[in-house]
């Protein structure tokens, strides 16, 4: 993200204070930056938004997806 890049494992996520809009909000934070997501649940299944300007790129052995991309992954 912005150019800076860590391993996942280096990157905190941390939930945010509960905000009433059904919604449950997390940042992935790292010593650079940190970027908001927001989990919603649709049609009984967990579904996960970036909740502001940009994306967090990760990077796996097989293919780079972007965070939200890779929470929604079921294999």
């Amino acid at each position: 993200y912005g150019g800076v890049s860590y391993s996942f494992l280096e990157a905190e996520l941390e939930v945010t204070p509960h905000i009433p809009d059904e919604a449950v909000h997390f940042v992935i934070r790292t010593p650079a930056w940190q970027v908001p997501y927001a989990i919603f649940i649709e049609d009984g299944l967990m579904r996960v938004r970036a909740a502001g300007d940009g994306e967090v790129m990760i990077s796996t052995s097989r293919r780079d997806l972007s965070a939200t991309e890779f929470f929604a992954r079921r294999d």
